[in-house]
């Protein structure tokens, strides 16, 4: 039950303005006062209206506005909006009364939205308040620090903004933007930590501290060189019955029958009638190596393979002195490489069927490329020339003597 014993109260709670107004001069002071607690939060409600005046003023102001829709909308969550118009000349107004106030209120709604915006539901607010206190805490801490029931809110609260926490190796803490604004939540008045949580957590820490060096000098204690180990092994005195003399070991290991990937390789070129130039346009790689371990590492493979293929099929050959049979393309200055830019940018992908001859049923991988490029590259030249074959590597000079051989 709500006692009204100031007059005024009851007589702003009988009166409802006749038109959605623009300016404030059909308002009494006191509901410009109510107006101005309004005129702040992005949405209206006793919750948000207590961070810009007392818990007795929020509730009149709130109850006074939701039966007045002239002034304000009623969202579908029971929240009220003020109309644009009306708070725009609220705002002027106190900003023109108490600017330093008005700059103050402005901070705090802006906080105010913010924090709503990361943690909608006020019941919960105390969660993040708390746990800003911390750097980072586990669920260990969490239980010692909290009752049963707190801990329980706070785990839910966790998974319920998982996106507003960081967690490693077991350790949480609040993301540095939801840290920073629960801090200013707090500033604005938002609520405190419980009393004594700083304390109590640091005393947790330093007992957990301690079982930690405890358990790190128990194992410090019962640790044995591996070398001291291998030197017991052959002294039968306190040695396990159950265990051989010694610590020699020997096994076997066959692969059993051996395995090959599977491929395909598809080339698109572009040949140039005038010289003969060879561009490759689109490289497409599917192929299947079996379990893939490593990814990144597969693929470079192949970038590599496809590289050496390619270079064979358009580029790379050795060539002897017809006389005296010395080799010409000795060095990198006559033996020609392929290089960056002689390569589109490769499609790959993987088809992965794991083999039955070894238990990790991988298959061999590093000569896909190599293997696949060279008939993929000449295939789709002799598809453009419209001949049967062409021998590699096909150089400018090969491919213009094929398409003239044609004309001709």
């Amino acid at each position: 039950n709500l006692t009204i014993s100031n007059k005024e109260d009851i007589i702003l709670d009988t009166q409802t303005p006749s038109a959605t107004p623009s300016d404030l001069t059909q308002f009494s002071e006191k509901e410009i006062e109510r107006l101005s607690f309004a005129a702040y939060p992005g949405r209206i409600n006793r919750y948000n209206l207590e961070f810009f005046c007392s818990q007795r003023e929020a509730a009149f102001c709130f109850n006074w506005l939701k039966r007045n829709s002239n002034l304000c909308n009623a969202d579908e969550d029971g929240d009220l909006i003020l109309h644009k118009n009306i708070r725009d000349a609220v705002l002027t107004h106190c900003e023109f009364i108490n600017s330093d106030l008005h700059q103050k209120n402005i901070v705090t709604a802006t906080v105010l939205d913010a924090y709503l915006g990361l943690f909608p539901n006020p019941e919960n607010h105390w969660v993040p308040i708390n746990l800003q206190v911390f750097d980072s805490f586990n669920n260990s801490l969490l239980n010692n620090v909290f009752d049963p029931f707190q801990s329980e809110t706070i785990q839910s609260f966790i998974d319920e903004h998982a996106e507003q926490f960081c967690i490693n190796n077991n350790q949480i803490c609040l993301t540095d933007d939801a840290k920073l604004i629960t801090r200013r939540f707090i500033e604005v008045g938002g609520g405190q930590p419980i009393e004594g949580l700083t304390e109590k957590a640091l005393r947790q820490w330093e007992l957990d501290l301690e079982g930690i060096r405890k358990k790190k000098l128990q194992l410090e204690q019962e640790k044995i060189n591996i070398i001291e180990v291998a030197k017991m092994s052959y002294t039968p005195v306190m040695w396990p019955a159950h265990l051989p003399i010694g610590l020699n070991a020997a096994g076997e290991f066959s692969s059993g029958a051996g395995n090959y990937p599977n491929g395909c390789q598809i080339a698109e070129v572009e040949v140039d009638p005038e010289t003969g130039r060879t561009k490759l346009c689109k490289m497409i790689v599917v192929d299947d190596v079996g379990t893939v371990i490593n990814p990144l590492l597969l693929e470079g493979q192949i970038h590599g393979g496809v590289a050496q293929g390619v270079g064979q099929a358009l580029l790379e050959e050795m060539i002897y002195d017809e006389n005296s049979g010395q080799l010409l393309t000795a060095s990198f200055q006559d033996y020609c490489m392929p290089r960056a830019d002689d390569f589109p940018q490769m499609e790959i992908a993987n088809l992965s069927i794991p083999t039955k001859t070894n238990p990790l049923g991988v298959k061999g991988a590093g000569e896909t490329g190599t293997v696949g490029a060279p008939p993929a590259v000449v295939g789709a030249i002799c598809d453009a020339l419209d001949v049967i074959d062409i021998a590699m590597p096909a150089t400018p000079e090969k491919v213009w003597r094929a398409l003239n051989s044609k004309v001709d």
